[in-house]
């Protein structure tokens, strides 16, 4: 399967679904996603206010985000996770 596994775990959002820009769409918050993806930058959206945050999938398959991305956690690993029960507006 080509790609670079990435694990994204939005279960702390009170949204009951989201997205990441170019992989998933209506997805469940519910449950953690193991997805396949190339190193790029992508957008995870609240589906329910789309409110959204940003990160990077970098060519070893490291999650990276901005420091101040306080709402986002697992920089440097291969899960990214919601700290929050929403993301910015």
């Amino acid at each position: 399967m080509p790609g670079l596994p990435v694990t994204v775990d939005v279960t702390s959002l009170k949204a009951s679904i989201f997205s990441m820009s170019q992989v998933l769409s209506a997805a469940s918050t519910r449950e953690r996603h193991l997805v396949r993806v190339l190193p790029t930058r992508y957008q995870l959206s609240d589906g329910t206010t789309w409110s959204q945050a940003y990160f990077t999938v970098t060519g070893s398959g490291q999650v990276q985000y901005d420091q101040s991305a306080t709402y986002l956690s697992g920089s440097g690993s291969q899960t990214l996770r919601t700290a929050t029960a929403t993301l910015p507006t």
